[in-house]
This record gives structure tokens, C-alpha cells and sequence, in this order.
């Protein structure tokens, strides 16, 4: 019911655009992220042997191995969690054994690119996409706020159903009634009365149809023709304030001319003295 309040309501609004925004993004990172999860996952996964049992811990094994990335799940929580900062580089180039320098640099390369893409790209793309929707909300609050709000004033005269979902599924007496009012109109549809009186509202709806269309059309023409009145207005508007800025503009140099001349008057009678006409 947030929708009816005029300070929470356009909130509301535009949480649910930052989510559809927040949505498109899951799916881009989402491909970004098994892309490179994928692609550790084959580096890091070749010549892997594993062990029964480690008669050494850590630094003190004569072969170093991370375990983390020989999976596809393990190598993708890593990278989910690089992303704030829970996980180093150094795991990522971790070496088999001493003469595997190379695939130690793929990894820490493949890494600086994730972290370039995700880190920086990524995230400041997804906080401009917020900011984006946030802004377009906010510069037309008053007009999305009043469109929700008569928007849910409408579905309470909507005509559906009465209870919500499951208890739908059981039976109302609203139901019913529709039931048999139902099957009364196809049974007296079917006699010779019947077969008149649908001919007949066929006609009428028809006329009913092209009524609502002659609306519709002479509504249009208001909503345009107040449209184009009101951008009128505004251009006139910023029109006179054009104008009046240039009259304001010409009165002051027409002010600063006069103070000038003025000025170099007064100097050419003050010093007129030591400099007589011939």
C-alpha cells in the first residue's frame, strides 16, 4: 500500500525500475562471470592428480595445489567473492610445480581482466544504470506517482477474482451465479427469440463499437490539441523572457554608453585648459 502515500509511492516506483535495471545486469555479469569461470577452470585443471591423503599442509608441501580450481562451482564462488574483496590474487596463481611459471602468469592475466571488467566496468556501469532510472522517476514524480496510484484504485474495480491464489481454485458463490446466468444465455441463444435478440445485439454492438471509436478519436484530438497550446504557451513564454532579457541588455549598455561619454567629457574639459585651439 506504499503506492498511495505520496512520499513512499514514488520510492516504490523506483525501486521496481531499479530492479528490472538490476535484472538485465545479473544477466550480463552472469555471463561474464562462467565465461571467465570456464576459462580458469581449463587452465588450472590440466595434469590435476587427486590426493587420498597430504602428509603435508600448506607451505611446507613440496607441490602446491589449490583445490578451489578443479571445479566449475569452486572456481566461480572464488570469483564471486573476489569481487568484495574476500579472495586474493595470490590463490589464483598458484603453481603445480616449480616449472609452471607460465600457466601461473595466463591466471594472474585472466584475473587483472576479470577484475578490470567486473570490478570497474561492470559495477560503475550498474550504479549509472540505477542512477539513470532514480533520475527519470524523480524528474517526472508527481505524474508516475498519480498514474500508480489510479492504477491500483482500478484493479479494486476490476472484475476478477475474488480470493487470492490458492483459495481460488475453490468455488464462490460469484461463481456460480456466472455459471448459471452462463448457460441461461446459451440456452435461450439457441431458440427463435433468442437467434433475434443476439442479431440485435450484434447491432448494438456494433453501434456501441463505432460510438466508443468516435470517442476515442475526438479524445485523442483534445489531448493533442491541448498538447500543442500548452508548448505554444511555453515557446511564447521563453519568447518574452528573450525579449525582455535583450531590452534589459540594451538599457544597460545605452547606461554604460552615457557614464563613458560623461566620463571622457568631464576629462577633456578638465584638461582643455593646457591645450588652447589654434
Amino acid at each position: 500500500m506504499y503506492t498511495t502515500s505520496s512520499i513512499l509511492g514514488p520510492l516504490q516506483i523506483s525501486m521496481g525500475q531499479m530492479l528490472q535495471d538490476f535484472g538485465k545486469f545479473l544477466g550480463m555479469f552472469l555471463l561474464v562471470l562462467f565465461s571467465f569461470t570456464i576459462g580458469l577452470t581449463q587452465l588450472y585443471d590440466k595434469g590435476y592428480t587427486p590426493k587420498e591423503q597430504k602428509d603435508c599442509v600448506g607451505i611446507f608441501c613440496e607441490q602446491q595445489s589449490n583445490d578451489t580450481f578443479h571445479s566449475f562451482i569452486g572456481t566461480c564462488f572464488a570469483l564471486f567473492w573476489y569481487i568484495f574483496s574476500l579472495a586474493h590474487v595470490a590463490i589464483f596463481v598458484t603453481r603445480f610445480s616449480y616449472g609452471e611459471e607460465l600457466q601461473s602468469f595466463v591466471g594472474a592475466v585472466i584475473v587483472g581482466t576479470y577484475n578490470v571488467v567486473v570490478v570497474i566496468v561492470l559495477t560503475k556501469l550498474l550504479v549509472a544504470m540505477l542512477h539513470k532510472s532514480f533520475q527519470l522517476i524523480a524528474n517526472h514524480e508527481d505524474k508516475e506517482w498519480k498514474f500508480a496510484r489510479a492504477k491500483l484504485w482500478l484493479s479494486y474495480f476490476d472484475d476478477k477474482c475474488t480470493l487470492p491464489p490458492p483459495f481460488n481454485i475453490i468455488p464462490s458463490p460469484k461463481t456460480i451465479c456466472y455459471l448459471i446466468s452462463s448457460l441461461s444465455k446459451w440456452i435461450c441463444s439457441h431458440t427463435s427469440k433468442g437467434k433475434v435478440k443476439r442479431q440485435n445485439s450484434l447491432k448494438e454492438w456494433r453501434n456501441l463499437k463505432q460510438k466508443r471509436d468516435e470517442n476515442y478519436q475526438k479524445v485523442m484530438c483534445c489531448l493533442v490539441h491541448r498538447y500543442l497550446t500548452s508548448m505554444r504557451q511555453k515557446m511564447q513564454s521563453t519568447d518574452q523572457a528573450t525579449v525582455e532579457n535583450l531590452n534589459e541588455l540594451r538599457q544597460d549598455l545605452s547606461k554604460f554608453r552615457n557614464e563613458i561619454r560623461d566620463l571622457l567629457g568631464f576629462r577633456t574639459s578638465k584638461y582643455a585648459m593646457f591645450y588652447p585651439r589654434n
